[in-house]
This record gives structure tokens, sequence and C-alpha cells, in this order.
């Protein structure tokens, strides 16, 4: 079995390179957490008043966060690609009407 996610630090290393020509100036601090600890640590963010810019979580744990307010809310419309995203998946990115995550990941 091949994990989707095995060349994703290449790929967010191209596109950290490409932002950074697109933003002169303006710092990128990649963090990998593993998954038992990462919503303990962004709790404790919350806590501190220091959260991260964006968060990579599973579509089973948004809606806390959404439901508390952590999230900014993000329109579709200023993504590329989000006249494509799945129906399903946008939903669990969706809270009173407002979107407030990317839905860009499933599996089974």
């Amino acid at each position: 079995m091949t994990d989707a996610q095995a060349g994703w630090p290449s790929a967010i290393a191209a596109a950290n390179q490409q932002f950074q020509q697109q933003h002169p100036g303006v710092d990128v601090n990649i963090q990998y957490q593993s998954w038992d600890t990462v919503l303990q640590k962004f709790d404790a963010a919350l806590a501190a008043n220091d959260p991260p810019d964006a968060i990579e979580l599973g579509n089973s744990q948004t809606a806390k966060y959404m439901a508390a307010g952590a999230f900014s809310s993000v329109n579709p419309k200023n993504f590329p690609n989000g006249n494509t995203w799945l129906a399903g998946l946008k939903a669990s990115c969706t809270y009173r009407g407002k979107g407030y995550c990317v839905p860009y990941y499933a599996g089974a």
C-alpha cells in the first residue's frame, strides 16, 4: 500500500519555494506534527492566543474548532479549484453556511 502523503515533503518544499518567490520577505515555518498529539498542541496554542496561521486536521476534527470560532472563514471562490471540491468533503468544512477549511484529501 502506498501512502499519498509520502511525497508531501518534496511537494511542500516546492510550493514553499514558489510562495517565497511570489512573496519575498514572508517567512514560512512548516512544522510536521504527529496525529496523536496535534490536537493537544493546537488546543494549547489556541489557549495561549498563539495559533498557527494554517493547520491540517482530519475532517472529523474540524467541527469542534469551527463551532468554537477558532478558524477564519474561507471562500471556495478564492481557490483555483474551489468549484471542484467534493460536496461530502466540503460539508465537513462548513459551519452555519460558511466555509472554514479546504477539503483537499480523502482516504478510505
